[in-house]
């Protein structure tokens, strides 16, 4: 009797599995994933550059709001550093989201701030947000910062907190670039996207020392 309980339960569970997981969308990652709907070698995923442009949009209401309740850049920066709570999954967007929830990726703090900095009044060609590997305690990791022109100088900025808590101006010129950072990928502002950052012009230029 006992057996045939066990029977019927593991019948029922394979019954009611195949129900809700008959969506593709709504299927499980890993071994449970119908393989006819998982990708194949050629599907590519497909990232356009105005995807990562739009993840800056100072004049969003929510943006134009805050960026009025800070007289300097530095207190928009420690306002992303400290009250927005670092948390690797978070998706980068919308801006709306990251302040109400107060939660963001290093991708969707930097989003953030430079989103903050342009509201205002930084204009687009003296900041980026810049996509790259950083070398952590824990291996090499994928990561986010953001590089600005202030005041006739140069500040890379992080702040996220995945590798310390950072003060303004901490990494002035490419010290940030130096100290962390063992690859840059791509760049972007709410104008333009590059495949060619920063730092590989300076290698290129054999200033990357």
């Amino acid at each position: 009797m006992a057996l045939s309980r066990i029977l019927f339960l593991l019948f029922l569970s394979l019954v009611t599995a195949t129900h809700l997981y008959a969506d593709g969308a709504k299927q499980p990652p890993g071994p449970y994933r119908d393989l006819a709907s998982s990708p194949s070698f050629h599907d590519m995923r497909k990232n356009p550059a105005a995807d990562y442009i739009s993840l800056i949009d100072p004049s969003a209401d929510c943006i134009v709001e805050l960026a009025a309740k800070f007289d300097t850049l530095e207190e928009a920066y420690r306002f992303v550093r400290d009250d927005i709570d670092f948390v690797t999954y978070v998706p980068p967007g919308p801006l709306e989201s990251t302040i109400n929830y107060g939660k963001g990726s290093c991708l969707g703090k930097a989003a953030l701030l430079v989103s903050i900095y342009r509201a205002m009044g930084v204009k687009s060609k003296d900041i980026r947000v810049v996509v790259g590997m950083v070398m952590t305690p824990q291996g090499l990791s994928d990561h986010v910062w953001v590089d600005i022109d202030y005041k006739g100088g140069y500040l890379q900025q992080d702040p996220s907190g995945m590798l310390g808590k950072f003060h303004f101006s901490e990494f002035r010129d490419y010290s940030y670039c130096k100290q962390y950072v063992m690859r840059e990928l791509y760049c972007f502002n709410d104008k333009e996207f590059s495949l060619v950052s920063q730092l590989n012009r300076m290698i290129m230029m054999g200033d990357g020392d």
